[in-house]
C-alpha cells in the first residue's frame, strides 16, 4: 500500500515522456486512484523491490559464505579420513611385516629341526635306536605336514635372513640397540 499523501506533503515537478502521462492515467482509472497515488504507489513499489533485491542478494552471500564453510569442513573431514586410512594401512602394513618375518623364522626353524633330524638318522652310529626311530617318525611328520619347506641352502640363507629381520623388527629398541625385553608396539591410532 502506498504511503498517504496530502498537500503538507513533499513535491516534485516530474518531466515525463510524451504518452507516459496518458499511460499512468489510464493504470491510474483501472486501479481506481489518482495519478498522484498512482505514481507514488508505483515509485514505492520500484524502491521495496530494490530493497528485496538488496535483501536477496544478503541472503545469497550469507548462504555462499556457510556453503564455503561447509565445503571447508568436508574438505577437513576428508583429509581426516584420508590420514585415519594412511594410519590404518600403515599399522595393517606393520603387522603383515611381523607376521611375515615371524613366518620366516618358523620355518627356519623346521628347516633347521629338519637338518638336525636328517644329521642323526646318517649317523645312527653316534645316537641311540630310540632317537633314531623319534627322528624317522619326526622327518616323516615333517615331510608329510610341510612339504613346501624349501631343500637349498639359499632358500635356507633367505630364511635366516628373514628370521634376523623379525628379530630386529621385534626387539629393536628405538635407540637402535637390540634388547631383548623390549618389543616395539605397532603405529599409535591418534
Amino acid at each position: 500500500m502506498a504511503p498517504k499523501t496530502g498537500r503538507g506533503s513533499d513535491q516534485f515537478n516530474l518531466r515525463m515522456p510524451a504518452g507516459m502521462r496518458d499511460r499512468i492515467n489510464e493504470a491510474a482509472k483501472d486501479s481506481g486512484r489518482s495519478m498522484n497515488t498512482e505514481i507514488v504507489s508505483r515509485l514505492d513499489q520500484s524502491l521495496n523491490m530494490d530493497l528485496e533485491v538488496d535483501n536477496v542478494w544478503q541472503e545469497v552471500h550469507r548462504r555462499d559464505a556457510q556453503i564455503r564453510a561447509l565445503e571447508e569442513k568436508l574438505y577437513e573431514r576428508e583429509k581426516e579420513q584420508k590420514e585415519i586410512q594412511t594410519r590404518a594401512m600403515e599399522r595393517d602394513l606393520y603387522w603383515t611385516n611381523i607376521s611375515l618375518a615371524l613366518n620366516g623364522v618358523r620355518r627356519a626353524n623346521l628347516i633347521q629341526f629338519r637338518a638336525s633330524l636328517k644329521h642323526i638318522l646318517m649317523s645312527s652310529d653316534n645316537f641311540p635306536p630310540s632317537l633314531k626311530s623319534y627322528a624317522e617318525d619326526m622327518l616323516s611328520v615333517l615331510n608329510e605336514k610341510y612339504d613346501d619347506l624349501p631343500e637349498t641352502a639359499e632358500a635356507m640363507r633367505f630364511l635366516v635372513t628373514q628370521a634376523d629381520d623379525a628379530h630386529n623388527l621385534v626387539y629393536a629398541a628405538p635407540d637402535g640397540e637390540l634388547d631383548p625385553d623390549f618389543i616395539i608396539d605397532p603405529p599409535k591410532q591418534k
